[in-house]
């Protein structure tokens, strides 16, 4: 499992793509990863906005932070291109975490 380090920093957060694009970035301590959108099989975000969750096929992703909801809206566009630490205009990341979802990869 990947963990974020607390404490967002400027710069970082959710960065929307202008045009959808195929694939999504995320930068975890030690590791960065990419996932294509047709691998996503759910997403959802608590109702504060302060947590995320999102399950592909092969891993589960949790996002802590404020105004997460924004990437439910940005991931029906397919417009996320990178997810990490940091604050800008949507949303705050504090910490992520990936485990593998084995079970996932024979849906």
């Amino acid at each position: 499992m990947s963990h974020g380090a607390g404490g967002a920093t400027e710069g970082g957060g959710i960065r929307q793509a202008e045009e959808r694009v195929a694939f999504f970035s995320i930068e975890s301590p030690g590791r960065s990863w990419v996932f294509p959108y047709s691998r996503v099989l759910f997403a959802h975000a608590d109702t504060e906005g302060h947590r995320f969750f999102m399950r592909t096929m092969s891993h589960d992703l949790w996002v802590t932070g404020k105004k997460l909801g924004n990437l439910i809206l940005l991931f029906q566009r397919e417009q996320v291109a990178e997810i990490r630490t940091g604050s800008n205009e949507w949303g705050t990341v504090e910490e992520i975490e990936i485990s593998e979802n084995p079970a996932g990869m024979f849906q």
